[in-house]
């Protein structure tokens, strides 16, 4: 399943990543912001919102990137060594390796190198 604005509320619900109550009453905004993987950014009403990234199905070495990149937010979440790097990565929200997607917190006000 390729996630987009309009199915990613349905898989952060089953993933216990998004408020029921805050679906249905539509406090939170969905849009895609792809670029070489397929990107699609939720921000809440209130504040706070995620990043959810999945492996491009059609570039084989972006599901291998996209796993690389949740090892490493996972080691900077859990390793002391690394806790300096904390404040400079997003949290760590969730993998789902099968599909090749990660979770992390959506930075505020966070752009892109390319931008």
């Amino acid at each position: 399943m390729r996630l987009d604005a309009k199915n990613v509320a349905h898989y952060l619900l089953e993933r216990g990543l998004l408020d029921p109550a805050g679906v249905v009453a539509g406090d939170f905004l969905a849009y895609e912001a792809s670029r070489r993987n397929h990107n699609v950014k939720v921000e809440r009403e209130g504040g706070g919102g995620l990043f959810v990234k999945q492996a491009s199905e059609h570039e084989a070495s972006t599901r291998s990137t996209v796993g690389r990149e949740a090892l490493f937010l996972q080691a900077v979440a859990r390793d002391g060594a690394l806790a300096g790097l904390a404040d400079l990565v997003p949290q760590f929200l969730g993998l789902d390796a099968e599909r090749g997607i990660v979770i992390n917190e959506l930075v505020a006000g966070g752009r892109s190198l390319q931008e």
